[in-house]
């Protein structure tokens, strides 16, 4: 087929966007479109160095994956500067990781993993040129609008010869994510590039740098291959993801898992990270359904099905169930006028969180799952699902001369984790700020408490069973109105229409089959000083 050729008058260069050991990067125009162009370090290149750099480029333009880099062309007039023009993107993946006032979930973390993985399997499974990258790290994995990660600057490093490495005193750089045969100058394969990104999955987690205290390449090569130091896999880092890590950097090449391999790590994962340590009867469930096998979402219509085999239940019994679940759960993936309710393995962690497990728990009737716990809620008019605080501020903000004036919300994770805290209450205060309180579950998830001030300090106001008690006690005490939630009830579109079931079921959920209503004064304080 040929180098795609680019004219050196087609180009116009507008700002540089970057600057490596291999040149500068502009951000550009060729033929009416905004590029990226990479203009290699002006030196005098020999004909045996424009031949295998247009092989490289014919090669590398023929690559077309959603996570590479797409090299449009290139231009090779002025022998003392190549120049690769590819898709233009919007930063490096370095930006956004070392970058702390970006907040980024587990979840975005593992996404940016799976980006690399995905890319990197198809760049060493390419027929019949196999493609090593050689050079792989952050900077070299550029992320688009969207935050997809895209490898780019694969190949460079295999005619664009260094001898760094031989100087003992220059700085690490590169060095930190070479593999222990390429800071030994030993025979390579494609297992040098699951080495780093074993680092770079490392350092995606933390946030953190590699081998930081080494600061040159003498000393990294010593640690890295004579003393077989890795990073510290502590214990914020998955066990399943610290295991993962671990296989990647093995010191023997050939025990190095294959791109394909780790990327079935990561997708598998997911289940282990995100929804067994909250609820392991819906890991379980997940696990269940081979089709879900390496999946980040799947249908709602599935997931649904899935429940009501795995619960023993009718789904038109429990329309209304069903309709609460799918507002907390679902999301909606559009395409074009269409759009289909999904189900991310995140959220429905989160879902379990709150609203887990899925059958009854020890004060409940037998046959209550965690559908009617969802129902229970929704119901009510102060439960406003989850909002951020500064929303729920804002629906408060009107009723500061009302204290105790409240509604109640998810907690979306930060400081307290939403399996140890579901729920958060806002209300207004005496001194007509706003005040919110954390909701914990008691022991064995037996019932929940807030911590309150007290002569004797800080200590616990619990309630045996649902929210709805300790809602109940609260007003009862004067902590919250009697009539006091905020109006506009978020969920009341799903009890109005067609609604096939009866809701009073759902919020008869323990054994004393009692209904809940907000004056029901519930069990007697437990007032415990914290430990």
């Amino acid at each position: 087929m040929g180098v795609p050729v680019i004219k050196q008058n087609e180009l116009h260069l507008d700002r540089i966007i970057g600057e490596g050991q291999y040149g500068k990067v502009w951000e550009g125009r060729c033929r009416g479109e905004v590029v990226a162009v990479k203009v290699l370090n002006d030196l005098e290149w020999d004909d045996a160095i424009i031949v295998k750099f247009e092989k490289e480029v014919e090669i590398m333009s023929q690559l077309h994956h959603p996570n590479v880099v797409l090299l449009m062309g290139a231009c090779t007039e002025t022998r003392s500067s190549l120049v690769i023009v590819t898709e233009l993107c919007e930063g490096n993946l370095r930006g956004i990781i070392h970058d702390k006032k970006i907040i980024l979930s587990m979840l975005q973390k593992l996404n940016f993993a799976i980006d690399i993985a995905q890319g990197m399997a198809w760049l060493h499974n390419t027929k019949p040129h196999q493609i090593i990258h050689r050079d792989l790290k952050l900077t070299n994995l550029l992320v688009d609008s969207n935050w997809k990660v895209k490898v780019c600057d694969f190949g460079l490093s295999d005619f664009l010869k260094t001898d760094f490495l031989q100087d003992e005193g220059v700085a690490v750089g590169s060095a930190l994510w070479m593999s222990p045969e390429v800071l030994e100058g030993r025979k390579l394969t494609e297992k040098i590039d699951v080495y780093s990104f074993g680092l770079i999955l490392w350092e995606i987690i933390k946030r953190v740098q590699p081998y930081g205290e080494y600061e040159t390449v003498a000393a990294l090569r010593k640690a890295v291959c004579k003393d077989g130091v890795r990073p510290p896999i502590s214990k914020k880092i998955p066990p399943v993801l610290g295991n993962i890590i671990e296989q990647c950097w093995q010191q023997d090449p050939q025990k190095r898992p294959s791109f394909v391999s780790v990327l079935d790590m990561l997708k598998d994962s997911m289940v282990e990270i995100f929804l067994t340590p909250v609820c392991p009867d819906t890991a379980k469930l997940w696990r269940m359904e081979k089709s879900w096998a390496g999946k980040e979402q799947i249908k709602f219509d599935s997931f649904s099905r899935a429940v009501c085999k795995y619960l023993r239940i009718k789904q038109q019994e429990k329309a209304l169930a069903f309709r609460c679940l799918q507002a907390l759960l679902a999301v909606e993936k559009k395409k074009g006028a269409d759009s289909t309710p999904m189900v991310s393995i995140a959220r429905l962690g989160l879902v379990m969180a709150w609203f887990g497990p899925m059958t009854a728990l020890s004060w409940e009737k037998p046959k209550v799952t965690f559908l009617d716990r969802i129902v229970a809620v929704l119901k009510h008019s102060w439960f406003f699902g989850d909002i951020e605080r500064e929303e729920s501020d804002a629906l408060l903000r009107d009723f500061k001369k009302k204290p105790g004036t409240f509604l109640v919300r998810l907690n979306l994770g930060g400081s307290t984790e939403p399996f140890v805290s579901p729920f958060t209450i806002s209300k207004v205060n005496n001194t007509q700020k706003f005040e919110h309180m954390r909701v914990y579950h008691y022991k064995d998830r037996t019932g929940y408490f807030i911590q309150v001030n007290t002569k004797t300090g800080l200590s616990q106001l619990y309630s045996r069973g649902p929210i709805d008690k300790l809602i109940s006690k609260l007003k009862l005490k004067g902590l919250l109105r009697t009539s006091g939630g905020v109006p506009g009830q978020k969920y009341k579109s799903l009890f109005e229409s067609g609604t096939e079931d009866d809701v009073s079921i759902y919020l008869q959920l323990d054994r004393d089959d009692e209904p809940f209503d907000d004056d029901d004064s519930g069990d007697q304080d437990l007032l415990e000083p914290e430990d």
